[in-house]
Parts: structure tokens; sequence; C-alpha cells
């Protein structure tokens, strides 16, 4: 299980006031979901950087992924990667969002990216509510967290640590997880 262990600071590069707003609003419900945890996020604006929003043309969105080290699908608006440490803590985390999105296409790929940064990196086919919903012909269109997201991000800060493996992961879900 990757995940933080710290309380990351996030920054954003080339953003627009509203993109501000928009991160600000998601770092404020993210920290009422964290509640309890021992883990809030920062919104920052100079050197503190542990997770950073670079938003660019699309079109450059493949090339910046080569260089920060991940795959990037070629449709896709956005990108993040994340790079932990040898104890599956995760130090710094980089988004990257084509900066020719606007409206609510632009809102759901921040709260997408972002909530992928937090360490769910995967997609779910299941739930088209989620802001980590992903199918072959459709992405997320959740401006802000939906209630099985707050629950994982709930779980997977109050229940599982950095590093747990598979067994450990599956008795806190059998355990813990809310039905």
């Amino acid at each position: 299980m990757t995940r933080w262990a710290k309380s990351p600071t996030v920054t954003a590069v080339n953003a627009t006031e509203e993109d501000i707003q928009v991160i600000g609003k998601l770092v404020s419900e993210l920290n009422e979901v964290l509640h309890g945890s021992g883990i809030s996020i920062r919104q920052g604006d100079g050197d503190e950087n542990e997770i950073r929003i670079i938003f660019t043309l699309k079109k450059s969105i493949p090339r910046l992924a080569e260089e920060l080290g991940g795959h990037h699908v070629q449709e896709g608006t956005g990108y993040f990667v994340a790079y932990p440490n040898d104890r599956f803590e995760i130090e710094r985390a980089v988004a990257v969002i084509g900066s020719e999105l606007t409206g609510n296409d632009r809102r759901a790929t921040i709260v997408h990216e972002l909530t992928h940064t937090l360490g769910l990196m995967g997609h779910s086919p299941v739930f088209p509510e989620s802001a980590v919903f992903a199918s072959k012909t459709k992405t997320s269109s959740a401006s802000r967290l939906a209630p099985i997201d707050r629950k994982l991000i709930r779980f997977l800060y109050l229940q599982l640590n950095p590093g747990d493996r598979w067994e450990e992961v599956r008795w806190a879900f059998e355990t813990h997880w809310p039905r």
C-alpha cells in the first residue's frame, strides 16, 4: 500500500484563479475526510511542493510524462505520477492537466488527478460518480469527491499504513470497511 505518511503541500503552476479556488475547495474537503488520520493537506504558493499540479498544453503532456517517468494515455487530458520511498511513503507527486480544458471538464480533471496523488492510483469502472472513475469510453465528470471516494480515502488513511501487504489490506477491509 502506497500513501502519504506526512502532510503534503499542494502548489499549482500556470493555474488560473478559478483553478486555485477548485484546488482550495478540494483541499478543504480532503482535510474534512482525513480528520483524525494525522494527515492534512496545505495549499501553498512557494517552494513547498510535495504535490505539484502543472497546467500545460495537452500536446505537451506526453513529453512531460516521459520526463517525469511514467505512461500517459494518448487521448488523456491529465496525467499523474507519484514518487514513493522504499517504505511505500509518497514523498512527491506531480499532476499534469491540459490547459485547454474548460468548465466542468477542467474542474473534474483537477479533482481526478489530485485524488490520484493521494495514493488512489488506479481507476474504477464500477462507480461512475467516483472522482477516479474511468472506463474504455468515459472518464469521471465529478467536480467533487463522491461518497465512495470519501470512504476509500478515510479507509486508506485511517486503517492502512504505507507498505501494508495484500493480507493486511484484506484483513483491514474485512474488519473496517463501512457497510
